[in-house]
């Protein structure tokens, strides 16, 4: 049990403290959070689990959409953080022939695009089709700002009963 313990604790070490903060409801709400824990505990990367689930002003989706991503990428900048957005695509992408996510695959408006400075589909070939290995995982590099993109779809592993993707 001891040895079991010991290696825990050796595993925590290198681990950052990871700061939980759910039912924002609204984009101002995410980034008075986003500023909080910046300036209060330090952080410096923090994940938005979906922008399209945040509530914004705006007359309609689009406009609404368009101001979570304008917001964020002021939250970003101001705070000279990463931030990791995740997008809801279109459903019409489940309905092709070949199963390749494209920016206009992004739901609700192309500023989420614009903004971004690196955009990446994640896909696991396996829950589209059952014949596929259940350990393939690939990566579709659609976006890049600052480089060029040497490989568009690069392709790992998945241990599904880890939850984990490796190379």
């Amino acid at each position: 049990l001891f040895d079991v313990a010991a290696s825990v604790l050796e595993y925590s070490k290198a681990r950052a403290i990871c700061h939980l903060v759910e039912s924002c409801g609204t984009v101002d709400a995410a980034v008075a959070e986003i500023d909080y824990h910046v300036r209060e505990c330090g952080v410096r990367f923090v994940v938005v689990d979906y922008a399209q689930m945040l509530q914004a002003p705006g007359r309609g989706r689009y406009e609404q959409v368009t101001n979570v991503s304008l917001a964020l990428r002021r939250a970003t900048s101001r705070n000279k953080i990463v931030v990791l957005v995740l997008c809801h695509l279109n459903r019409q992408i489940e309905s092709r022939e070949v199963f390749k996510p494209t920016m206009a695959d992004i739901k609700d408006t192309g500023q989420l695009e614009q903004d971004a400075d690196v955009i990446l589909f994640l896909v696991w070939p396996h829950r589209l089709n059952q014949e596929r290995p259940i350990g393939e995982f690939q990566f579709f590099v659609a976006k890049n700002r600052n480089r060029a993109i040497r490989q568009q779809i690069v392709k790992a592993e998945f241990l599904q009963h880890r939850q984990r993707v490796i190379d």
